[in-house]
């Protein structure tokens, strides 16, 4: 499949409102746009496999059902994280995440989630500060797992721990830490881990080219549009700065934000001109 099919059904992807996504495909896609000519199915089937031998398993208890998981994924198919190159960013590309067993958690975390609903156990990724985690539903009860960590269960004590040790130390645990994030904001913060460190590197178009796979995922989202032209203006490119600022404003983004864009725009039609 070429770039541009990619592409196109990942726009499919992204201009649907469901909470929910095809979250394993779609990561795969977004790896696949670096990895011309490679094919996603044979990592979609190895995703069946991993679900296989948990599926139609009456597993009650979201314990029991952590460890079934955490035992086919890392014990059995050899995933954690990479501890050693944690900053290369082919941690953050699904094919070669599932080509080396190791990945950072946000990309781990996909696989786990994936596998789980595959099998038919709700699981969902957390907006959690500065270490990716995922909840895991049971039919009663529910557990927090760290898919970097051999996937192991995360009791609130060190969870607060984790949460001091990112936000501060006067950080405690809020109910927002627990709900669901839709899986739209798990693809943009897998892309973000990718998209920041070439902006930190000085790569400003290998941070524009995330930003674009990023709006085919979101977007509605009016702060990547503005990000896109600020990004776009930094390194010269007006135009398309210009019209990132003009769909910023098209989507009644808030009012600072709207001011923030506005002014962008102005000094923009004025270097164009």
């Amino acid at each position: 499949m070429s770039p541009a099919e990619h592409e196109e059904r990942l726009r499919e992807i992204g201009a649907a409102q469901d909470e929910t996504m095809p979250l394993a495909e779609a990561a795969l896609r977004l790896a696949a746009l670096d990895h011309p000519g490679r094919e996603v199915e044979p990592y979609l089937r190895h995703l069946d496999d991993l679900a296989a031998p948990l599926a139609g398993k009456v597993v009650p208890a979201a314990a029991d059902r952590a460890d079934a998981l955490s035992s086919m994924i890392h014990i059995d198919h050899g995933y954690g994280g990479d501890r050693e190159t944690y900053d290369d960013m082919v941690n953050a590309d699904l094919m070669a995440v599932i080509d080396r067993r190791k990945g950072l958690p946000v990309a781990l975390a996909i696989l786990y989630i994936e596998t789980a609903r595959r099998a038919g156990w709700p699981a969902w990724g957390l907006d959690f500060p500065g270490h990716f985690v995922f909840r895991l539903d049971g039919e009663a009860d529910r557990v927090i797992l760290d898919p970097f960590h051999a996937g192991v269960t995360v009791e609130p004590p060190a969870l607060r721990q984790l949460l001091k040790t990112y936000v501060g130390p006067e950080a405690e645990l809020e109910p927002k830490y627990y709900e669901p994030m839709p899986d739209r904001a798990i693809l943009l913060r897998l892309l973000n881990n990718i998209r920041g460190r070439a902006l930190q590197g000085g790569k400003a178009e290998r941070g524009l080219q995330i930003m674009r796979r990023m709006l085919l995922i979101a977007p509605a989202e009016p702060q990547l549009w503005l990000e896109s032209a600020a990004i776009q203006m930094q390194s010269g490119q007006l135009k398309g700065a210009r019209e990132a600022a003009e769909a910023c404003l098209a989507l009644a983004p808030e009012a600072a934000m709207k001011q923030q864009a506005e002014k962008l725009l102005a000094t923009l039609r004025r270097d164009l001109n």
